[in-house]
């Protein structure tokens, strides 16, 4: 699975959602593994995907960014479905994503709203 193109919010409204969903869970001292651990088998590869191109984009953006219409902050998948996801949700992808990167603790707050936290050799 591979991630075709970020999209806008609002032009996810034409697409299957693949993963996405509630979230709040994702605490501090979790990493990538536990993340993936709380979803399905056939999910995995769509998350996975989306990692991949999370960590090589850089993106460090806030739950309102990937559910703006402005931005391209929706991923869409290869087969057509996205991922679309809650303020909180987004923190917990965001949360697992980098914690595991920067090697450093995140919780699905540090990046459910606007204000995200600067990883490792960001600058200010």
């Amino acid at each position: 699975m591979r991630i075709k193109r970020w999209i806008s919010y609002s032009g996810g409204s034409d697409h299957e959602v693949s993963i996405g969903g509630w979230g709040g869970w994702f605490e501090d001292g979790m990493r990538w593994a536990d993340f993936l651990d709380e979803f399905e088998d056939d999910a995995h590869p769509y998350f996975e995907a989306m990692r991949k191109s999370v960590l090589a984009k850089k993106i460090r953006e806030g739950g309102f960014w990937h559910q703006s219409s402005d931005a391209k902050g929706m991923p869409l998948f290869e087969d057509d479905t996205v991922g679309s996801f809650t303020l909180r949700a987004w923190g917990d992808v965001m949360a697992a994503i980098w914690a595991e990167a920067d090697d450093q603790d995140y919780n699905y707050v540090s990046f459910a709203w606007s204000e995200v936290p600067q990883g490792k050799g960001d600058k200010s």
